[in-house]
């Protein structure tokens, strides 16, 4: 099971000093930070990061307690980047050491996801081969495209029943 996002939240403002035990944070306080958590995990999938973030369909409906869902190779990023993204909303200075944890972090994620290369597809106008007979196949020469994508939810499993 991954961490909720209240989780992350409370683990990023520990970061910077305001820990949950000692400050009493209030719920909008919480929620703002979640929502600056769901922004900076948007503005990775625009970069191609991606890791089946449940985002909220709106600020209203954004929950805390929801799961994550995020990888543990991810953790570290969410944390470090969204610590650096709150503190300047509470008065404090983002430590130089925070700052790297933040950079290193982020291009351990970027260097983790993009060393897998992406699924792709042969186009339309590749041929089948000279193995390929055509008592065995059609006689069309190429190979046949899918009719659709199969799109699954943002957890990326398919249930079959």
């Amino acid at each position: 099971m991954s961490w909720t996002k209240r989780q992350i939240v409370d683990q990023a403002l520990d970061d910077i000093g305001l820990a949950s035990s000692s400050y009493d944070l209030s719920a909008d306080q919480l929620q703002s930070a979640l929502l600056k958590l769901d922004r900076l995990v948007a503005s990775w999938g625009s970069r191609g990061i991606r890791f089946g973030w449940p985002m909220s369909s709106s600020p209203a409906t954004a929950d805390l307690d929801t799961d994550s869902g995020a990888p543990d190779y991810a953790l570290d990023a969410m944390c470090y980047g969204l610590a650096v993204a709150l503190a300047p909303g509470y008065g404090k200075s983002v430590p130089s050491e925070l700052a790297a944890l933040a950079g290193s972090s982020l291009r351990a994620l970027i260097l983790r996801t993009s060393s897998i290369p992406p699924e792709m597809r042969m186009p339309r106008t590749m041929p089948r081969g000279a193995g390929q007979k055509a008592w065995r196949q059609p006689a069309y020469p190429f190979i046949d495209e899918l009719d659709e994508d199969i799109s699954v939810a943002g957890d990326g499993v398919i249930d079959f029943d």
